[in-house]
């Protein structure tokens, strides 16, 4: 059984991420490779079928996502 502050942590999460992912696609469509926006968009959507039924795959499914974000807009171009 799940506590309260860890589901929230994990929604937290969730949301940030799925944040994140918009952004790099809003930063990059017109310059990444289409492959790589087709990734994210799977990425993003299996994160978010995982989240609503099942939760025990969610670290596996996060861990893609955040790979296929580095992909499309890779972390040295997002230091400020």
């Amino acid at each position: 059984m799940k506590t309260f502050f860890k589901k929230r942590k994990q929604k937290k999460q969730y949301k940030e991420l799925l944040k994140s992912a918009k952004h790099a696609r809003n930063m990059r469509e017109d310059i990444a490779k289409e492959e790589d926006l087709e990734d994210l968009e799977q990425a993003k959507q299996n994160l978010i079928i995982s989240f609503q039924k099942d939760m025990e795959d969610l670290p596996k499914k996060i861990i893609l996502l955040e790979k296929a974000i580095d992909k499309v807009y890779p972390f040295y171009l997002r230091k400020g």
